[in-house]
């Protein structure tokens, strides 16, 4: 079986500023927040593990608004599958990313289908300039890996650690998280109300 995670990574704001919006827009959500490294954010949540993509959108473009900052959300379906909405501050959705239309229906939605230049220049745009577009193209492109090995790799490359995992990986055993995450004793577990 493989692998089934989602994440939203925020550029720009503090964890705590990540965690206050958590608590304020998604409070029955229980989530892991990391700390800022690199100046990402990443959040895990309970909320979106059941592979909803229409309200994993909602929640990242509605941090992003809230908290001024861009950032993307990531899905990865089956270890097959991985998708990436960059979203803007402001919550507008900039681009969106499918690794493998199709997979899910026999008709490619052509909303969903977007370049992997064009993914990779948005993702690299959030970086402010520090990553080249060709570097997550590259990234993107490398054959035989699994979507979340994928996903892991843009993370490395924009400076964003941990996204190869998700809130029940991290949530199943987590005395062992020190080693699967970085500076996991830096997360902030945040409870629903």
């Amino acid at each position: 079986m493989g692998s089934f995670l989602t994440n939203i990574t925020l550029h720009g704001p503090t964890q705590a500023e990540v965690a206050a919006a958590v608590r304020e827009l998604l409070p029955d959500c229980e989530a892991y927040i990391s700390p800022n490294r690199n100046g990402w954010v990443t959040f895990y949540g309970d909320s979106f593990e059941d592979q909803d993509a229409p309200n994993l959108i909602a929640a990242a473009a509605d941090l992003c608004e809230h908290c001024g900052a861009d950032g993307f959300a990531s899905l990865v379906h089956d270890s097959d599958v991985l998708l990436f909405w960059v979203i803007a501050k402001d919550g507008g959705l900039i681009a969106e990313y499918n690794s493998c239309p199709g997979y899910f229906s026999d008709e490619e939605d052509a909303d969903v289908v977007v370049s992997t230049e064009e993914i990779a220049e948005a993702l690299a745009g959030l970086s402010g300039g520090a990553v080249l577009p060709t570097t997550i193209t590259a990234v993107l492109t490398a054959e035989d890996t699994f979507a979340e090995e994928t996903l892991e790799a843009v993370g490395e490359a924009l400076g964003a650690a941990d996204l190869g995992v998700g809130f029940d990986i991290l949530q199943e055993d987590e005395a062992n998280n020190g080693e699967i995450v970085s500076d996991w004793e830096q997360f902030l577990h945040v409870e629903p109300k």
